[in-house]
């Protein structure tokens, strides 16, 4: 099953590698997940901020894998 932050980065063309990382997308990109969310759910209402805390959790799991990524791309050998 495709993740909701690879489903919001497929939307906007972005490749994880090429993520832009600065702060107002980040939460640009989790206003986005957590919208996903919501939809899935049928946006039901009362789950607003269950929808943005885990949309937070996953975005920043992803930014944490793709950052850890990178830092071992460019460690010296």
């Amino acid at each position: 099953m495709i993740s909701i932050v690879q489903r919001v980065y497929e939307k906007i063309n972005l490749k994880e590698s090429e993520a832009p990382i600065d702060l107002p997308d980040c939460y640009t990109r989790i206003a986005e997940i957590a919208y996903y969310k919501a939809e899935i759910r049928g946006f039901e209402p009362g789950h607003e901020l269950d929808d943005w805390f885990e949309a937070e959790q996953e975005f920043n799991d992803w930014f944490d894998t793709l950052y850890s990524e990178r830092v071992a791309k460019h460690k010296p050998r």
